[in-house]
C-alpha cells in the first residue's frame, strides 16, 4: 500500500488532496472532488496504485485527481463559457445603455466577460477582458463599432486574422435590431490594436470583489426597471 493517508498536521501537503468514493460497484467507482464535480472510474484505476477503495475518502496527489478530472474540468469550463458568451451578446445594449454606472465602481468595471474567441495570428488572443475594458473600447475607438444594415451602431464583439495580410473576419451585434453581423472589410489593425492597448492596460488588474456576469446583468435590469417603474409614476 502506497503512504497516501490524509495528514492530520495544521499544514497538510498541498501537493495532495482527498476525493471522495460515493458509490461502488463491480466495475465503476464514483469520485467526487472537493468543488462537487464527478466522474465514474474502474476500481483499478485505485488499487493498481495500492489505494483502499473500501474507504469513504482516498488521499491522493492534486496531479493524478486533476488528470482525472480533466474531461470534466473542461466540459465545465466550456458549458460555461458558452452561457457567459450568450449573457454578453444578448444584453450589449444593457451593459452600454448602463456604462456611467458600471465605469464609476471597479467591482463592477471589473467583472469578467469570458468564452469569446479573438486574436491575431503571430500578436496574440486578447480573451476574457472585464466588461469595463469593453465599453471603453467601444466608447473612445470608432473602428471597433460597425454599421448595420438596419442604420443602427454594432460593437464588435470578436475577431480574428493575420496582423501581416490584414486578411481578417469578425462579429458584430447590432445595438437597435439585434441583428449578429459578419464583416471582413477595412483596415484589420485599426480593429485589432485597440483591443490591445486596452487588454495591455487591465489584464494585470485583479479581479478580487468583481461581481459575475450574470449578477451584474440582473442588478442592471432591476436597476432599469425600477427607473422605469418611477418615470411611469411621475
Amino acid at each position: 500500500m502506497l503512504n497516501l493517508k490524509q495528514n492530520k498536521s495544521k499544514n497538510p501537503n498541498p501537493l495532495f488532496t482527498d476525493v471522495s468514493i460515493t458509490k461502488r460497484t463491480k466495475d465503476g467507482l464514483t469520485l467526487v472532488n472537493k468543488t462537487g464535480l464527478s466522474r465514474e472510474i474502474h476500481p483499478s484505476v485505485l488499487t493498481d496504485k495500492g489505494l483502499d477503495i473500501l474507504l469513504d475518502k482516498v488521499h491522493v496527489p492534486v496531479a493524478w485527481m486533476e488528470d482525472w478530472f480533466a474531461k470534466t474540468l473542461a466540459e465545465t469550463k466550456q458549458a460555461e463559457d458558452n452561457r457567459n458568451k450568450s449573457l454578453f451578446y444578448k444584453n450589449i445594449a444593457l451593459l452600454i445603455a448602463n456604462k456611467e454606472f458600471i465605469l464609476s465602481d471597479r467591482k463592477y468595471f471589473m467583472t469578467p466577460v469570458t468564452g469569446l474567441n479573438f486574436g491575431v495570428y503571430r500578436v496574440g488572443n486578447f480573451n476574457d477582458m472585464p466588461i469595463g475594458a469593453w465599453l471603453e473600447i467601444w466608447s473612445f475607438y470608432p473602428a471597433t463599432i460597425d454599421t448595420c444594415a438596419c442604420g443602427g451602431i454594432a460593437p464588435i464583439v470578436s475577431f480574428g486574422g493575420s496582423a501581416l495580410s490584414g486578411a481578417h473576419s469578425r462579429t458584430a451585434i447590432c445595438l437597435q435590431c439585434g441583428k449578429t453581423i459578419k464583416n471582413s472589410s477595412g483596415k484589420f489593425s485599426t480593429i485589432w490594436k485597440p483591443f490591445a492597448e486596452v487588454q495591455k492596460k487591465y489584464r494585470k488588474f485583479p479581479e478580487r470583489d468583481a461581481v459575475s456576469l450574470e449578477k451584474l446583468i440582473l442588478l442592471l435590469k432591476s436597476k432599469t426597471e425600477m427607473l422605469n417603474s418611477q418615470s411611469d409614476k411621475e
